[in-house]
């Protein structure tokens, strides 16, 4: 592993006096950590690192939406993706094997209430019962950051998560893991899938409308019976006339 100047490590986001707990709880994991906010590389991406060293299947994934990185691991188990965290899109992408779940789930990103809730409802999608969550900048200037405390207290109300306020010196680590004693939902019905082949999922298409049933046609009109026309009485038989005899009988001269 390439070691970085001393003078540089964790001034990246203020993050220098948690360096060793990130690398004690990258170390006790199960050698598959996922990291949502990497910035210039020299705070949580490099105590991971060190936590790393010596795991022989090690996988660490940095997500960020851009790569602002001057420090990158060499090593062949780490891969930065550039995205938003709160996609469900990014899912397939850090889980190569269904049967993996990430030891621990490093969070780092906006500050928001909004944006950890975002992003606890996707990850904990890839989250199993062994897996540990650490949210840096939990307490700002001394008191609770309220907005990502209530996004967590929200997100575990219905759930076996817990919390604790693990550091609360400036500026914060907060700690969520599995209750023990309660069984674990396997939420996980992603297909994995290599980053080249990541697809954005397409909206539903609209059904058609049903067509409407044909309305009866109209029968058509009875035709009427035709009128005959009234018989005519048979006519008389002419009568004969009496024959004259003058008309044919010469006069006697």
């Amino acid at each position: 592993m390439r070691e970085l100047d001393p003078s540089v490590i964790g001034q990246d986001g203020s993050i220098q006096n948690f360096m060793r707990d990130i690398e004690d709880h990258a170390r006790l994991s199960n050698g598959f950590v996922i990291e949502l906010g990497s910035g210039l590389g020299t705070g949580s991406t490099y105590a991971i690192q060190r936590g790393l060293q010596g795991h022989p299947d090690a996988l660490h994934f940095s997500i960020d939406l851009l790569d602002r990185m001057i420090w990158k691991p060499d090593t062949k188990g780490w891969k930065l993706l550039i995205g938003d965290s709160r996609s469900e899109a990014s899912i397939g992408q850090v889980a190569p094997d269904k049967a993996r779940y990430p030891g621990l789930i490093f969070v780092d990103t906006v500050h928001t209430y909004a944006q950890l809730l975002s992003e606890l409802k996707v990850w904990e999608a890839v989250a199993g019962l062994e897996t540990v969550w650490l949210f840096h900048d939990t307490y700002m200037h001394g008191t609770r950051n309220t907005d990502m405390i209530r996004a967590i207290e929200e997100h575990i109300k219905a759930t076996g998560w817990v919390y604790d306020d693990y550091r609360t010196e400036a500026h914060g680590l907060g700690r969520m893991s599995w209750k023990r004693g309660i069984p674990f939902p396997d939420r996980r019905t992603f297909e994995a899938t290599k980053p080249s082949e990541a697809k954005p999922t397409k909206p539903a298409e609209p059904k058609p409308p049903e067509p409407k049933p044909a309305e009866p046609k109209p029968k058509p009109p009875e035709p009427k019976p035709v009128e005959k026309p009234p018989e005519k009485p048979a006519a008389k038989p002419a009568e004969k006339l009496p024959k004259k005899d003058h008309l044919w009988k010469r006069k006697p001269h």
